[in-house]
């Protein structure tokens, strides 16, 4: 509520004297009136000055804050602001590292890696299948030794037969040759080199045998490994290993570029926040003017509390009046109804308490605690 309003209501009003000292002589109607409406004016004026020093002092209060809370949130920015940007380096580090791999002194691509895994896998699957094919032909080939081998055993059985054969010949001869006397001397010594021959034969059979016997058994252990080897199948095994080794690899490759997709996206993202935040502080800079501001228009309502006080004492000091609460009551009133922040309330309340001297603010420490919600 304005001056001129309360000036305007006040007007038709104005017909008190009882400003005018009992002993004074009797003024005109019209000296009486305009000296109330002065006085009106002087109790307006106090309370506006009150009013004035409560709104000088929040001001200052505002600009006071301003500044605190705007450099810790310039440092506040700047920090997320170098954060942020260190966070898009190890992004991109990350993206860059989501398709390679180091091994020893080279760094190797991923799909490069899978596609050499992949070709090893391949060449050891088809040694696999060579070597399964080849024990089957082995197998074979075993079957025909183990065959040749009976035939030398049963070889050897039938040498076996005609020593035996030989040896009897050889006793019979023998016999013959003493029923024979003097003349059958040499036939019995013809008769003893073939039994004596017989013996050797015989024990170079028993060798055969012994060592035909060995060799058997060892062949027979090897074609009973070869012929589990060639009865497994490795064919379909082989195949079905191959196709999940090669989708595991491609899960692989195509997990490592979605990886890195996320991460760039990421990456675009974190610089974005870096360049909006960097973008905040620049536009933070209004405090600088608001600040300036502020301070001007404290000044300027010094100076204006400053005049009205200047005016209040000219007057009482010349014309010796007093103040009428009237009108400085009732803008009193209406300036705390509107007045809805606890604080500012009771400051007002303080200044323009009647009979109070000029008030002293002290400065109201900034806390999140003393945020009032409306």
């Amino acid at each position: 509520m304005s001056l001129i309003s309360f000036l305007k209501r006040r007007e038709p009003e104005i017909t008190r004297v009882e400003a005018v000292p009992p002993t004074a002589p009797e003024l005109p109607a019209g000296l009486l009136q305009a000296q109330a409406y002065l006085c009106d004016i002087l109790g307006l004026n106090d309370v506006q000055a009150r009013i004035l020093d409560v709104v000088i002092h929040e001001i200052s209060e505002v600009r006071s804050d301003i500044d605190v809370n705007f450099q810790d949130l310039s440092q506040r920015f700047t920090h997320l602001a170098r954060v942020s940007q260190d966070q898009t380096r190890m992004v991109q580090d990350l993206a860059g590292n989501a398709e390679s791999v180091q091994v020893a002194d080279q760094t190797l691509a991923i799909h490069d890696v899978v596609d050499t895994m992949g070709r090893a896998l391949s060449d050891f699957i088809e040694k696999i299948v060579f070597m399964s094919s080849r024990s089957v032909n082995m197998v074979y080939t075993l079957d025909d030794v183990l065959l040749e081998i009976t035939a030398v055993e049963n070889s050897i059985k039938s040498i076996d037969k005609i020593n035996a054969h030989t040896n009897m010949l050889a006793i019979n001869a023998k016999i013959e040759a003493v029923h024979a006397g003097d003349a059958g001397t040499g036939f019995g010594v013809v008769a003893d080199e073939i039994r004596e021959l017989a013996k050797n034969v015989n024990m170079l059979s028993a060798d055969l045998k012994s060592r035909i016997a060995t060799i058997s058994k060892g062949l027979n252990n090897g074609y009973e490994l070869l012929r589990e080897i060639a009865e497994v199948d490795t064919s379909g095994q082989n195949l079905l290993v191959h196709k999940s080794m090669s989708n595991m690899m491609r899960a692989l490759i195509d997990q490592s570029v979605s990886m890195k997709t996320m991460l760039e996206a990421s990456a675009e993202a974190t610089q974005t926040i870096s360049e909006d935040i960097s973008a905040a502080i620049v536009r933070m800079q209004f405090q600088d003017r608001a600040t300036q501001r502020l301070e001007t228009a404290v000044k300027g309502l010094g100076t204006l509390t400053d005049a009205l006080r200047r005016v209040d004492g000219a007057v009482q000091e010349h014309l010796s009046l007093d103040h009428t609460p009237d009108m400085g009551c009732e803008l009193s009133a209406a300036v705390l109804a509107q007045c809805t922040l606890g604080s500012v309330h009771d400051k007002l309340e303080r200044a323009l308490r009647k009979g109070s001297g000029p008030v002293v603010f002290t400065p109201t420490p900034a806390s999140v605690d003393d945020i009032e919600l409306f």
